[in-house]
């Protein structure tokens, strides 16, 4: 396991959130996902998930932005070079970035591993534009008949 960024987040007893959010493009979703993630930003709620899709990616950015922390849990090795807004969380202690695997790109099976490492790491899980029978079914079958806590947008 390669990481990057502040290992404390991964021992602190502060409550997780993992975060799943489709490709889907809605308009009013994207509203609601953004201020979802500045309001977690603001409590400081720690996020963690594979922030893979465009919409993971602003919920990290804003929930970094607004005074939140994230694990990044990646399907692929640790980047070259990170996005600059990334940079600037893991220099502060905000963020902790994760690899499991020496693969340059992540594929379908790293990517699922990686969604249910993310789950297992949270007891409340959000899912933005979940699909039935989707990548993220297994995820949100397995959280709910654990008696995690759940919500979907």
């Amino acid at each position: 396991m390669n990481c990057l960024g502040n290992m404390n987040l991964l021992d602190e007893k502060r409550p997780r959130i993992g975060v799943f959010a489709s490709q889907v493009q809605d308009p009013t979703l994207d509203i609601i996902r953004e201020q979802w993630a500045r309001a977690k930003g603001r409590q400081h709620k720690c996020l963690v998930s594979t922030f893979h899709s465009k919409a993971e990616i602003e919920i990290l950015y804003f929930a970094l932005k607004f005074g939140g922390y994230a694990i990044w849990i990646m399907g692929c090795s640790l980047p070259a070079e990170l996005p600059k807004f990334a940079e600037k969380y893991v220099k502060r202690g905000k963020l902790l970035i994760v690899s499991c695997f020496h693969l340059e790109h992540h594929n379908i099976y790293t990517a699922r591993y990686c969604c249910q490492l993310s789950s297992m790491a949270c007891g409340h899980l959000v899912f933005f534009s979940r699909k039935e029978n989707g990548m993220l079914t297994p995820i949100y079958e397995r959280a709910k008949s654990h008696g995690k806590w759940i919500e979907s947008f």
